[in-house]
C-alpha cells in the first residue's frame, strides 16, 4: 500500500499511527505541500480534490483521513482501534463525524491563520477569521473537555480511532494558538496519549508549536 501524504499534516498523522500501531506497512509518498506539489496533474490524476493523504492500495484509491484509518483498521481484524461490535463503532464513529464536522474546523481555521500562513509568507492573520475560529474552538473544546472530565478516552473506554481523529491538532496548539485555557480533561488526555509508542513516534517534526 502507498500512502501519498505530507508527513507534518495531522490528518496525515492520524493514517500514520493507525499503521504505526496495528504494525502495518506503508510506502510512504511524500507531497509537499508547500511546494504545491498536490496540484501536480499525476496526483490529481488520484486524487483530484489535490488533498493528502491519499491511499493506494493495487487498483483501489481512497481518500480522507477518517476512512483511511476504518480501511486500514479493517485489515486487521480483532484490533482494539476499531472493534467490531456495532455499538463500540457507533460510539467511535460518532467522534469521526463530530470531528469532520466541527473540530477540525475549529482548529484548522486557526492553524491556518496563526501558524501556516506565515509558513508559506502568505501574510498575517485575518482577525475576523482569526475570532472565529476562537469562538469555535471554545465552544467544541468546551464540548471534548466535559467528555474528557469524566473519561479517559473518548470512545470505547480505551485508544481508538476516534483519539486518534481528533488529537493531532493539538500537535500544533501553539503555533496555532488554540486558546486552551482551564482544559484540565483535555490536557490530562494528551498527556495519556503521549506514552503510546506509536503516538510518540510519529510526532510532529516541526517542534511541539508545529
Amino acid at each position: 500500500m502507498k500512502l501519498h501524504t505530507f508527513p507534518p499534516s495531522p490528518n496525515s498523522r492520524k493514517v500514520m499511527v493507525v499503521a504505526e500501531h496495528l504494525g502495518i506497512p506503508l510506502d510512504v509518498v511524500p507531497i509537499d505541500l508547500t511546494k504545491g506539489e498536490q496540484r501536480d496533474p499525476k496526483f490529481l490524476a488520484i486524487n483530484p480534490n489535490g488533498m493528502i493523504p491519499t491511499l493506494v492500495d493495487g487498483d483501489f484509491v481512497l481518500w480522507e483521513s477518517n476512512a483511511i484509518m476504518q480501511y486500514l483498521a479493517e485489515t486487521k481484524p480483532g484490533n482494539t482501534l476499531w472493534p467490531a461490535d456495532a455499538r463500540s463503532r457507533a460510539d467511535i464513529a460518532r467522534w469521526l463525524f463530530w470531528d469532520q464536522g466541527h473540530w477540525m474546523s475549529a482548529c484548522g481555521t486557526l492553524l491556518w491563520e496563526n501558524f501556516v500562513k506565515g509558513l508559506l509568507k502568505m501574510g498575517a492573520p485575518d482577525p475576523a477569521a482569526v475570532k472565529l475560529g476562537e469562538e469555535k474552538f471554545a465552544k467544541f473544546g468546551a464540548v471534548l473537555d466535559t467528555h474528557l472530565a469524566k473519561n479517559d478516552y473518548l470512545a470505547c473506554g480505551r485508544f481508538t480511532l476516534a483519539d486518534i481523529a481528533v488529537a493531532p491538532y493539538f500537535g500544533y496548539a501553539d503555533g496555532g494558538r488554540f486558546p486552551m485555557g482551564s482544559f484540565a480533561g483535555i490536557k490530562r488526555w494528551l498527556a495519556r496519549l503521549d506514552s503510546i509508542p506509536a503516538w510518540q513516534k510519529t510526532a510532529p517534526q516541526l517542534g511541539r508549536a508545529a
